[in-house]
């Protein structure tokens, strides 16, 4: 095995100083290249990850919790939508619960005037039929 200081001095005399601190700069810069290097199994821990990758990583993470906010809000907003036409449909309903029972009401009111009106005629003839509480309980038995 070639030990760090055999590897240096091999670097350094093929490629060069100025190279290898370029190189170096770069890694720490950028990160360790997406490429086959990112294979190797801990070398994020050897080679942090660049500034670049994480801004990038930071950028995309702040865009997913935007998507994740806008996707909320769209929510909300159909939820606030469905509440509205619920209590519209509801406030319809009831005007027509009140209409209804308003026309019954009347309609209660006039049969009730029509029967007090043929009951006096059929008095005024001599022809009435006065049934008390305990027939009309046996006729409903």
């Amino acid at each position: 095995m070639i030990g760090l200081e055999v590897f240096a001095r091999l670097v350094t005399s093929r490629v060069g100083l100025v190279a290898v601190a370029i190189l170096a700069l770069l890694i720490f810069y950028e990160g360790v290249p997406a490429g086959p290097l990112r294979l190797i199994p801990g070398i994020q821990w050897v080679i942090p990850e660049g500034r670049v990758a994480a801004a990038e990583r930071a950028a995309r993470e702040g865009y997913v919790r935007q998507a994740e906010l806008a996707a909320a809000q769209a929510r909300l907003g159909e939820v606030e939508r469905q509440l509205a036409a619920g209590r519209k449909a509801l406030d319809s309903y009831a005007d027509l619960l009140a209409e209804s029972q308003a026309r019954e009401a009347l309609a209660n009111t006039l049969a009730e005037a029509e029967i007090a009106r043929y009951e006096q005629q059929l008095a005024s003839s001599g022809r009435s039929c006065r049934l008390d509480q305990s027939d009309i309980d046996w006729l409903r038995k």
